[in-house]
């Protein structure tokens, strides 16, 4: 796998830096966030900030600028540095390629001069959540306040649309990373999922153990994000991620997970019956939703409008239930009663990555395919995901050496 340079990093800051309208860029790491008791949960670097620095410690901030950049270092208590770990300096400078790494005072003495100076800093606003209820990183609002009490007239812009433009073409250590995050996750499946897998687990949390345990084997960093075992009823839940139910015979099993590689993300999903073979019914939405997902790879290409792209699948599908009977009248309301949820998005740094959906397809973005049709009444939920690059002409499927049937057909021999 390619390696990631600090040239990767000063190229992404030099790229950002030309095509922001600021004249300073202030990005901040994430902070850790409680548990419980005195205890963080994992750490995980905010995206952006990795995707300019390489640096993977909390509560760092780098300060870019037309003539020179640096990193401001978090205060640290002595207490951490016995429990977790002193931070290394070189390895900072080593991996970020930024050779001026201050201290907490210094560095926000030198960035107080350049804000006295400065019309307009480039930031990574807060995120606003809309559906899920999710509280944002609080790093961002207290770099953002920091910054305010020091001059309260600041004029901050958004730096996340134009970072999220640079992030969707990928970059060959991006792709390879991607592409090694995309093998653990196939190779684990794979492994699990041998013909009789269904008399050797019993349950989702067993599964959940064994994907898990086939992550960490292979050494990838973990999950890229909450794996989801979602058996019978379950499968009709979207984000079902309590995984803590037994396999029912008979019913379905759908999974969707993704290996965590230097940061970058697999996400794939198959759906499978509890036993030998599909029931009809299970056979017949199965098979749909196949087709559909055959139907949208084939769209994809560079210079396909996005939004157009989703309009085009969401009719298919439409024409697809009602020719299943699920439907007889083909509107956006109907169909996203069975279909909620979106065909295709990037991947990347983050499962669901930053974009911009207005910009048209390009040669090297990654994104997924991932139709789905959910029958709460049948206890039928079946989504099928794979994760895709555009090619000069088309699309490239990057996880298709797993088969699409797999625990029925699929022989590892």
């Amino acid at each position: 796998m390619k390696e990631f340079t600090p040239s990767f990093f000063g190229n992404n800051r030099k790229a950002l830096l030309e095509n922001i309208d600021a004249d300073l860029i202030v990005i901040t790491a994430n902070s850790e966030l409680q548990r419980s008791g005195d205890t963080a949960f994992p750490f995980r670097q905010d995206s952006g900030f990795w995707y300019l620095t390489g640096v993977d410690e909390a509560e760092f901030i780098v300060v870019i600028s037309r003539d020179e950049t640096y990193l401001i270092t978090p205060n640290r208590h002595w207490v951490k540095d016995v429990f977790d770990g002193a931070v290394d300096g070189e390895i900072i400078r080593k991996t970020s390629g930024i050779s001026e790494v201050l201290s907490s005072r210094e560095g926000w003495q030198k960035l107080a001069g350049q804000l006295k100076k400065t019309k307009k800093v480039a930031t990574q606003l807060p995120m606003k959540d809309r559906h899920f209820n999710i509280v944002a990183n609080p790093a961002r609002s207290n770099l953002i306040q920091k910054m305010r009490r020091r001059m309260p007239r600041l004029k901050i812009v958004d730096a996340r649309p134009d970072l999220a433009r640079l992030r969707m073409v990928k970059q060959t250590a991006e792709i390879a990373a991607i592409k090694r995050a995309i093998t653990i996750t196939n190779e684990t499946i794979a492994e699990i999922f041998t013909p009789g897998w269904y008399e050797r687990y019993k349950s989702e949390h067993a599964i959940e153990a064994a994907i898990s345990s086939g992550f960490r084997n292979r050494l990838a960093a973990g999950h890229a994000f909450t794996p989801i075992v979602a058996a019978a009823e379950h499968t009709t839940q979207i984000h079902h991620m309590k995984n803590n139910s037994p396999l029912q015979p008979n019913e379905l099993l759908l999974i969707d997970i993704g290996a965590e590689v230097s940061n970058y993300s697999a996400d794939i999903a198959r759906t499978m019956p509890v036993g030998k073979q599909f029931s009809p019914r299970q056979q017949e939405i199965f098979d749909a939703v196949v087709d559909v997902k055959n139907y949208a790879q084939g769209l994809l290409k560079p210079g396909v409008d996005f939004r157009e792209y989703e309009h085009t699948v969401e009719q298919y599908m439409g024409k697809t239930l009602q020719r299943l009977g699920i439907i007889t009248k083909r509107d956006r309301k109907n169909i996203r009663k069975y279909f909620p949820h979106m065909t295709s998005h990037m991947l990347g740094l983050d499962t669901h990555d930053s974009a911009d959906y207005s910009v048209p397809l390009a040669e090297n973005m990654v994104l997924t395919a991932e139709p789905g049709i959910y029958l709460p009444d049948e206890k039928i939920g079946i989504r099928i995901e794979d994760d895709l690059i555009i090619t000069k002409t088309g699309a490239k499927v990057l996880s298709a050496d797993l088969p699409i049937d797999l625990g029925i057909s699929y022989n590892r021999s």
